[in-house]
């Protein structure tokens, strides 16, 4: 069974992965994968903290530029995230870290 909390960390892993995906496409990066993982700690409204671990792959043929960007993007899309800056809005810690890749270096 889901309980609250489960569905606000989703919930901002779902916004942030959509909004990682359409700025990478909205950048023509020509990301093979997205893969992100997602943790919640906290027990109290006060103290909530939710960490983003993601990594993109990027095709063979990107250029360097394609993967500065992509690295680039994997905080952009924190920022850009709605749900993410309701909840840093409302006292939740949000952070980001990661990686972008080019395919053959995975």
């Amino acid at each position: 069974m889901t309980n609250p909390k489960q569905l606000l960390a989703a919930s901002a892993a779902s916004c942030y992965l959509m909004t990682l995906a359409a700025m990478l496409q909205g950048n023509k990066i020509p990301a093979t994968s997205i893969s992100l993982r997602s943790e919640l700690a906290g027990t109290q409204k006060s103290n909530l903290k939710i960490k983003h671990m993601v990594d993109i792959a990027l095709s063979e043929d990107a250029t360097p530029e394609q993967l500065s960007s992509a690295q680039t993007l994997i905080v952009g899309a924190d920022k850009s995230c709605m749900i993410g800056n309701l909840l840093k809005d409302a006292g939740v810690q949000i952070t980001v870290t990661g990686n972008a890749l080019i395919s053959s270096d995975v």
